[in-house]
């Protein structure tokens, strides 16, 4: 009753507005005052025209009842149309068979026929966990629309493999699931948080330089406290600007800035943090130079977009990440600090998001590891002389 009653309706609503309209226009007429509608037409329509003219007024109190019915009829059949004609049928392993209406994905076709199907991002074709091998089809599949061959290009699925979420098939067609819909998740509190959500982010990570040999140097003991030192400065600084450790890979660091609904907060705090881990690793290294007559030397990299953060593990243990391009820039961009003998390197769009003041920065144009496009990315060589 929705799909007939609302535009049954809204049209009815316009037509008994222009019968109000002219109900009253043909009120003013008969007082000697110019009749609006038919200015109108006097002045659009021909004079040849005048014999086959026939009054709105007349037009609409005669047949208004016949128009409104018109539009009911119409309405009907177009939703027993959709219902009834023309349904396109998608067969499932195990001759399972399910009717839909054109515009109908095979994603929601297995929402509809309740078959379980995977899909992490909600079928927004941002990623491939609900793809399936078309076996056979009535007629050539309709062309992969942009979500789509992005998706493909970057994967590289073969012809007849598809995205479920995307695909909208205009014939009779067999089509297999290739992703497992089940998932063993009993031990988790909420598995539905194992889906991910995607949110804008701020990726920092950090990484000390040539600690390999430093460890070598030293007892094993000694590493560790320095370690803990290290990881103590950084942790508390990150915390404190709303950010929060994701990892420690060995001795790097990666953190996550995902408090604020808007990236560019998100990305002020990511750089405003690197700026204090900067500020305070000078005076940690006054200390270790007294203690063990070293200096401690570190890069970081920082890059912003859409990640996918959600839980991720197995068993018991289940920790809560981001992953995506997005994180895997951030990660080369601070390997891009060995190349540019600099504490920090931020992309431009971080840089425009968190609206620094770009004078003590250098910039250039580099191919980032992954990616085909070029970026502009941005160094310093001493991160704590950033003021936002």
């Amino acid at each position: 009753m929705i799909y007939i009653g609302i535009p049954v309706l809204g049209i009815s609503g316009f037509w008994s507005g222009l019968k109000e309209q002219s109900l009253i226009s043909y009120a003013k007429s008969l007082n000697g005052e110019e009749n609006f509608l038919l200015s109108i037409i006097n002045e659009t329509v021909p004079k040849e025209f005048d014999s086959l003219y026939v009054p709105v007024e007349s037009l609409i109190n005669n047949y208004y009842p016949l128009i409104v019915l018109g539009l009911i009829i119409i309405a009907v059949f177009n939703v027993v149309r959709a219902k009834y004609f023309g349904r396109i049928k998608v067969q499932y392993p195990g001759s399972e068979v399910v009717s839909i209406s054109k515009g109908t994905s095979i994603l929601e076709a297995s929402k509809i026929a309740k078959i379980p199907h995977q899909s992490m991002c909600g079928g927004k074709g941002r990623c491939s966990t609900c793809r399936v091998k078309v076996v056979s089809a009535q007629r050539s599949l309709p062309t992969p629309n942009a979500y789509e061959k992005k998706s493909i290009d970057r994967i590289g699925l073969e012809e007849d493999i598809r995205l479920a979420c995307q695909l909208r098939p205009t014939s009779d067609l067999s089509v297999i699931p290739l992703v497992n819909p089940q998932n063993s998740l009993e031990r988790v509190t909420n598995p539905v948080s194992l889906s991910g959500k995607e949110k804008e982010t701020a990726i920092l990570f950090i990484d000390l330089r040539n600690f390999t040999k430093l460890s070598e140097k030293k007892l094993p003991y000694d590493v560790v406290y320095i370690l803990n030192k290290y990881y103590s400065v950084c942790g508390k600084i990150i915390e404190s600007n709303l950010g929060r450790i994701d990892k420690f890979i060995g001795d790097g660091i990666m953190a996550i800035f995902d408090s604020s609904g808007e990236i560019g907060e998100n990305c002020r705090n990511a750089v405003r943090a690197a700026s204090e881990i900067s500020e305070n690793m000078n005076s940690l290294n006054g200390q270790m130079k007294i203690e063990f007559s070293e200096d401690i030397r570190f890069g970081m990299g920082i890059h912003a977009g859409d990640t996918i953060v959600g839980l991720m593990g197995y068993g018991k243990k289940f920790t809560e990440t981001a992953v995506g391009d997005n994180v895997n820039v951030a990660s080369r961009l601070e390997e891009l600090t060995k190349t540019y003998t600099c504490e920090l390197v931020i992309s431009r769009y971080v840089a425009d998001k968190a609206k620094l003041n770009l004078g003590k920065f250098n910039s250039n144009l580099v191919k980032i590891r992954g990616r085909k496009e070029s970026m502009e990315i941005l160094s310093i060589s001493n991160a704590a002389e950033i003021k936002l």
